[in-house]
């Protein structure tokens, strides 16, 4: 089930897709909500370079440069871990619970290693492929888990529409650029298994 679904072409553009959307949805946000954006410029530089990185590794999987590719999954690799580091040091200058901040440094870690294991050899590695799912599906579950907390601690009515909005697609703006890195290197083992299997 889940090795149809990453190794599903169309799949893999909806993740691209997605990620690409929810990015101009929160920097839309951001901006109608009047915030200063020279504050929120790291904020901001994250978000444009996950998109950007994401859109990378799709059009140099279609044109099968591999070496554009691998080499862009590592800087979004780096992007990821770093924003979720930020976000953990934030939480804990501000006595705020920290429980998820730890999930998602601790899930970004184990993604990192099992993208070097994959690279590590020219052999199939489904376990490795397996990891990398069952992480991504971790990793979505804390994001709905963190949302609904989110909301539940929102007040509605001091809420504007905006910082609504940008609570609603900040968590699947992780996921899914993530999601995209998974689709990627499941497609990658499986040719690899399959040049295996001709090779017997």
């Amino acid at each position: 089930m889940l090795k149809k679904l990453f190794t599903n072409d169309k799949f893999f553009f909806i993740t691209v897709f997605i990620t690409v959307l929810c990015t101009v949805i929160d920097l839309f946000s951001l901006v109608m909500s009047g915030a200063d954006l020279l504050m929120h410029l790291s904020w901001i530089s994250t978000h444009l370079l996950i998109a950007i990185f994401t859109v990378i590794i799709y059009i140099s999987y279609l044109k099968h440069n591999k070496n554009i590719m691998k080499a862009v999954i590592g800087m979004l690799f780096g992007v990821l871990l770093m924003s979720d580091i930020s976000s953990l040091v934030f939480y804990l200058s501000y006595s705020m619970d920290a429980f998820y901040g730890y999930v998602y440094v601790v899930l970004d870690i184990i993604l990192i290693v099992n993208h070097l294991v994959l690279n590590s050899t020219h052999s199939s590695r489904p376990l490795a492929i397996k990891v990398n799912q069952i992480t991504l599906l971790l990793q979505a579950t804390a994001s709905v888990f963190t949302f609904v907390g989110t909301i539940k601690n929102i007040s509605l009515s001091e809420t504007n529409i905006y910082d609504l909005l940008s609570t609603v697609v900040s968590p699947f703006l992780f996921v899914f650029a993530v999601a995209s890195i998974v689709c990627v290197e499941s497609r990658l083992d499986l040719y690899k298994a399959i040049r295996e299997q001709k090779n017997d």
